[in-house]
């Protein structure tokens, strides 16, 4: 008859090879995260620049139909007294209507601000999905404003082609989590719930017995169905762990031996 000292004795011999193949497999991982992290962070960098080409070229563009109107208007008001009279004060106030509608120079800072902001963001790296998703909405805001109060046809290409960068841009945050930034990474813990068996840690929401009659119920509920995995290795079932994602682990191990593992050990095999 095999007792359960034998058996984690069995185990803690299992255990350094499962070790040694996972250890490799995370590392794996993180380097084609950080190679994934990297090509997004490079992309979104040139998706910046031409954005903030274009943002440029909109200044521009608004400057020079700025300039075009204040020249109407100059050569209106040099006109002789009699063929002026009556019109000065009409195209004096078209002009002041025009100005107001078409006015882009603060959508312009804004979005000025925003680019740097984001140039900063991608230089320091690390974790910048949410700032990242909250500055490209602002860009998009920005731009969908100076989009309609376009009045030419330059600027109005000029702001397509920047809301294009910019759904490209958010089509990038999309894929980014994070940017590898050193080549740490946080471990999984992991428990050995028996057999070299083992769970990540923080997916346990409950160890119990199986000598309660719900419990038994949950189990035959749970038979024929991907939710149900049995660890045990074809021992008798001493505990039932039930994780986050709603799936019920059958292990041969005592409750209270797979409770020390999980707040003593922290997914330390075989101690």
């Amino acid at each position: 008859m095999r007792t359960e000292e034998s058996e984690t004795s069995a185990s803690a011999l299992t255990w350094p090879p499962v070790a040694e193949v996972l250890g490799r497999a995370l590392d794996e991982l993180v380097a084609c995260r950080a190679t994934e992290g990297d090509a997004l962070g490079a992309e979104l960098s040139a998706q910046h620049a031409a954005l903030r080409a274009q943002v440029d070229m909109i200044a521009s563009a608004h400057a020079g139909g700025a300039g075009a109107v204040s020249g109407a208007a100059a050569r209106a008001h040099r006109r002789p007294a009699r063929r002026r009279r009556g019109r000065r004060g009409r195209i004096l106030t078209e002009v002041a209507i025009w100005a107001e509608k078409t006015d882009v120079r603060e959508e312009l800072t804004r979005l000025a601000a925003h680019l740097e902001q984001l140039a900063a963001l991608l230089d320091r790296g690390g974790s910048v999905g949410r700032p990242l998703d909250f500055l490209i909405q602002e860009l998009n805001r920005e731009v969908n404003t100076i989009a309609s109060k376009a009045d030419d046809l330059e600027l109005s290409q000029s702001a397509l082609a920047a809301k294009g960068i910019i759904e490209k841009m958010r089509e990038q945050a999309q894929n980014l989590s994070s940017r590898a930034n050193g080549g740490s990474r946080s471990v999984t813990q992991l428990v050995n719930v028996g057999h070299g068996n083992v769970v990540v840690a923080d997916q346990i929401v409950a160890i119990v017995a199986l000598d309660s009659l719900p419990v038994k119920r949950l189990i035959e509920s749970a038979k024929g169905s991907t939710k149900l995995v049995d660890a045990t290795n074809g021992r008798r079932t001493r505990a039932v762990i039930v994780t986050g994602s709603d799936h019920l682990i059958l292990s041969s191990l005592e409750p209270a031996t797979l409770a020390q593992r999980l707040v003593t050990d922290r997914g330390t095999p075989g101690d």
